[in-house]
């Protein structure tokens, strides 16, 4: 998709009346897109953003990656994890081994 079709995509009109919250989320991304894209829209240039926009909000609550403990770590967090660990970068090593057991309904006999 390009960027032209993404500015330009629109919601239909069962989408506004069965999921007002995306067409919400569609009017603000267009006012977003008429901000920051003003290059593009008028002249069909690429935009390169080398400062921070607006969309920060300082009140939200920090947040990680890393799961809490004692709770089952998913294929994702552990297979990146292993993935830092063979590239010789900064890793968990508290990664939890894989665990088939975990992830069936079956209890261990």
């Amino acid at each position: 998709m390009r960027i032209n079709d993404i500015i330009n995509e629109s919601i239909s009109e069962d989408d506004d009346f069965f999921n007002p919250e995306a067409q919400a989320f569609a009017e603000e991304t267009k006012e977003y897109y008429k901000e920051y894209f003003k290059e593009f829209l008028q002249f069909g240039t690429v935009p390169v953003f080398d400062k921070q926009s607006n969309f920060v909000d300082p009140d939200a609550e920090d947040w990680t990656i890393k799961p809490e403990k004692d709770i089952m770590q998913s294929a994702g967090y552990r297979g990146q994890q292993n993935a830092l660990a063979r590239a010789g970068t900064p890793y968990d090593d508290g990664v939890q081994d894989y665990n088939p057991i975990a992830f069936t309904y079956e209890r261990p006999v």
